[in-house]
């Protein structure tokens, strides 16, 4: 007789779901030896402009390089008491300031006197610290003629030129 052969059947194929584990990424951490960066701290200058009463103009912060002025670091207004704060960044080193375009009182006469784009009085600081807030700077004709005998001296406005200067005016 003829043999019957029962139908194969095969059970379904399931495949189990991909599960993708997360990626995770180790922090990356300094090489070994290197410094962190120097977190940028705000230095600041300020104090008052003296010319007589001085009630109005700008006072700009530049910086000394090689014992010459360099780069405009920032410029402020004057206020009607002759007051001035300069933001410098993080700056550190000699600092010039200039005083122009100034309105004061002239001293002998009384009348208020305005100093053209020309005429600026300054003073120098022998060196200013990154992060540093200095109050009580006078801008005086004084400090100017400190400044200009500064520079006159061999190497110009070094930080012990600009020291010594400040001292002989005191």
């Amino acid at each position: 007789p003829p043999v019957s052969i029962p139908p194969v059947t095969t059970p379904p194929v399931t495949t189990p779901p991909v599960t993708t584990p997360p990626v995770t990424t180790p922090p990356v951490s300094p090489p070994v030896g290197s410094v962190p960066p120097v977190p940028v701290m705000n230095t600041t200058v300020s104090g008052t402009a003296f010319n007589g009463a001085v009630s109005s103009g700008m006072v700009a912060a530049y910086a000394i390089n090689n014992g010459t002025m360099g780069a405009q670091l920032a410029s402020a207004p004057i206020d009607n008491q002759g007051s001035f704060t300069l933001q410098l960044g993080s700056y550190a080193g000699p600092v010039m300031l200039q005083m122009s375009g100034a309105s004061y009182t002239d001293e002998a006469s009384q009348k208020t006197m305005v100093m053209t784009r020309a005429d600026v009085m300054s003073a120098v600081l022998p060196t200013v610290a990154n992060g540093a807030n200095i109050s009580g700077v006078w801008m005086t004709p004084l400090t100017a003629m400190a400044q200009s005998r500064a520079l006159g001296m061999s190497g110009g406005m070094t930080e012990a030129n600009i020291a010594a200067a400040n001292r002989s005016e005191e």
